[in-house]
């Protein structure tokens, strides 16, 4: 419970830092894990705070909470890359936690999961292996995005995610409460929230950029492949490809372009139509420069353009182009 509740504080004081919301989801379900969880340890007998009486209703809040786990993991990975808001998922899952406590406490619709003198219930061992099967999922989505995560972080969480299987297995052979298979059952669930700890609470206080920057380092790799492509584009385009900011001044131009007035890239970057053209010339593509961006929308016209060959009619096309823009 307390490395459930250590991991949503570490990741809800950081989410404006953390760059994979996968992370804060998982971290906003625990806070609601460890509530279930501590509801189940409240609710044995002998703990004094709810009515007593036999084992089943901690078991059934047993079973809550692993469901809440399993179906958080599974989740945890699909997410990567999403950007879900923390207050929704926080009031969903809210929600979800009241209907399941109104459920066990309230309603008495929550199926029984324990039996004085019987043992389990068949809803409680069926139960017990759907949650091994949606972590095993979770398990194989983990190792196919894990990509997204630093290297010691998904080996850890793939720990975990292996612990918490033993560990339900052990719970669906138990017909004690209190025997050892019950026992070993919630020491194999110390070790899953244990490689948690580790690859969640140590290792974002102390390698913080392996969680909350990997995936701005991975955004920068994207963009200086992006570039790559882009300038092998500009330099194989036949076409003049000219790239010119608010006030007309060449921001980038392609050999193509520069064989045309037969000036080198370095000559004609920085400068301005007037630089370049006659003053005719000049003044007319900065009119229209600037009518293309005050319009936002593209022109399309013929030019006459001088170049080092001479004089040359070309079709031109002029595009605006934002920060805001996805192309």
């Amino acid at each position: 419970i307390a490395v459930a509740w250590g991991v949503f504080m570490l990741v809800w004081n950081s989410r404006r830092f953390v760059q994979n919301q996968a992370l804060l989801f998982l971290g906003i379900s625990l806070a609601f894990i460890g509530f279930l969880d501590l509801m189940h340890t409240l609710a044995y007998k002998g703990m004094g705070v709810f009515e007593e009486g036999d084992a089943n209703r901690p078991t059934q809040l047993w079973i809550a909470a692993r469901y809440a786990q399993a179906l958080a993991l599974l989740a945890f990975p699909l997410l990567f890359g999403s950007r879900p808001r923390p207050a929704g998922v926080s009031a969903t899952l809210a929600l979800v936690t009241g209907a399941l406590l109104l459920a066990i406490f309230t309603w008495d619709v929550f199926p029984a999961c324990y039996v004085d003198g019987q043992g389990l219930t068949a809803f409680k061992i069926t139960s017990e292996y759907i949650v091994c099967a949606i972590l095993a999922a979770s398990l194989i989505l983990l190792h196919r995005r894990r990509q997204a995560l630093d290297v010691d972080v998904y080996r850890l969480m793939a720990i975990a995610i292996g612990f918490s299987i033993a560990a339900e297995l052990s719970f669906t052979l138990y017909t004690d409460v209190y025997g050892l298979l019950n026992f070993a059952g919630h020491i194999l669930k110390v070790a899953a929230f244990a490689m948690v700890y580790l690859g969640l609470i140590r290792i974002g206080l102390t390698k913080p950029n392996a969680l909350l920057y990997r995936e701005l380092a991975q955004k920068r790799e994207e963009l200086s492949a992006e570039r790559s492509v882009l300038q092998t584009v500009l330099t194989a385009a036949p076409d003049f490809l000219v790239l010119k900011d608010r006030d007309s001044v060449y921001r980038k131009v392609n050999p193509a372009f520069c064989r045309f007035l037969g000036r080198s890239e370095e000559e004609i970057v920085g400068k301005r139509d007037a630089d370049l053209f006659p003053p005719g010339d000049a003044e007319q593509y900065t009119k229209g420069d600037q009518e293309v961006m005050a319009s936002g929308r593209m022109d399309i016209g013929d030019w006459s353009v001088m170049g080092k060959a001479g004089r040359r009619w070309m079709q031109v096309i002029k595009t605006p182009v934002s920060a805001e823009s996805p192309h």
